[in-house]
């Protein structure tokens, strides 16, 4: 797959992930319940994030299931309900495959740019992770657009759960991609509440 924009655009670049990922997840997550009927998914997510300034790498797109956790004690489970990688379905190639040609043509777009553009696109990359999250969770739980005839629970929600970046920002992040009315009542979380 080519995408076909101007090179130097890493803003429309940022536009197209952005319609791109929700469309990409949505589709993982439906199809994943469909094909899994007898599981009950309660949460996906977006981790590993990397990038290092000289390149944008695609961010993995995860899922779990409320059986994944059964057989772990209670001190493994509250560690591991919100670690995608030790979710059942930690990475969804699927998604990185359809999403690499944009993370591709976003590297191209910022090469020989400064730090300071690099850190801008960082930014804005991860509002866009945040904002495809709670779209993602808000469909989910309203049975909306892709969403429609799915087999969620009501109190799914997906997040941006990229806790190897530590904290303040894991947490900044949590925030961000989920909605405090919806975060204040998930169970054992792994991140710090707001300041007020």
């Amino acid at each position: 797959m080519t995408i076909r924009i101007h090179p130097e655009d890493h803003i429309e670049i940022l536009h197209q992930i952005e319609s791109q990922w929700y469309n990409t997840a949505a589709s993982a997550i439906v199809s994943y319940a469909a094909n899994y009927a007898d599981e009950r998914f309660y949460a996906g997510a977006f981790w590993l994030c990397y990038v290092d300034y000289t390149m944008f790498g695609v961010p993995c797109f995860a899922l779990n299931t409320e059986s994944h956790l059964v057989n772990c004690d209670d001190e493994d489970r509250d560690s591991s309900i919100w670690s995608p990688p030790e979710w059942q379905y930690d990475v969804i190639d699927k998604a990185i495959e359809t999403m690499s040609p944009y993370y591709r043509a976003l590297t191209h777009s910022l090469s020989n740019k400064d730090e300071a553009t690099w850190y801008a696109a960082i930014e804005e990359h991860w509002q866009l992770l945040a904002r495809v999250s709670r779209r993602l969770t808000h469909d989910a739980r309203n049975r909306s657009g892709r969403f429609s005839e799915s087999l969620l629970p009501s109190d799914f929600v997906v997040g941006l759960l990229e806790e190897r970046e530590g904290e303040p920002l894991f947490s900044r992040l949590v925030r961000a991609s989920i909605a405090p009315e919806i975060l204040t009542t998930l169970p054992s979380p792994s991140w710090e509440a707001a300041e007020d």
